[in-house]
């Protein structure tokens, strides 16, 4: 793999703030920073201190429906050791509708990201399909309630269909 060697290797602690923003991680990065994460989240339970990660920054890389799909499944293999992360930064990459859809289905699956307030897919070539992706989760019935506050989905190609799906779920959901 490519740049995100060097970076996990410089990195020997898990901070409040991990940015591996405009490195030109490829999806292969994306695997491996996404095992890292998991396994010192994991690490971190193991030893009863709980993950202090609350921002991770991945934007600006060439990053596709794959490697959002490996981020998506780290947050959910941290086995809860991500219940602090509460911004998420993918936007100016290429996950398109399928990725996207995977990180709201993350989001939406109990508690591995229970805390996520913050998300920014903008610039990702995101449609119709990952707007009601979106919409689904926000209307969608859960356990806990959702903390997201903010998505950001600028600069995506969502048409008239997927804006009606967020309206009508946001509508709902407020009722």
């Amino acid at each position: 793999a490519g740049p995100a060697r060097g970076i996990l290797r410089r990195r020997c602690a898990l901070g409040t703030i991990v940015d591996y923003a405009c490195q030109s991680l490829d999806d292969d990065d994306c695997m491996t920073v996404a095992a890292e994460l998991a396994s010192r989240c994991r690490s971190a339970q193991t030893e009863q201190a709980a993950s202090s990660l609350s921002q991770l920054y991945v934007h600006g890389n060439s990053c596709s429906c794959a490697g959002a799909e490996c981020l998506a499944a780290a947050a959910l293999l941290a086995e809860g050791g991500m219940q602090q992360l509460t911004r998420l930064s993918l936007h100016e990459n290429n996950i398109g509708d399928r990725g996207a859809s995977v990180v709201f289905e993350a989001i939406g699956r109990g508690d591995a990201l229970a805390s996520l307030a913050h998300l920014n897919l903008s610039s990702n070539h995101v449609g119709d399909e990952g707007a009601r992706a979106l919409s689904i989760l926000i209307g969608g019935s859960r356990v806990a309630p959702l903390a997201l506050e903010e998505v950001s989905l600028r600069a995506n190609r969502i048409g008239s269909c997927g804006c009606e799906a967020l309206v009508h779920s946001a509508d709902a959901a407020s009722r």
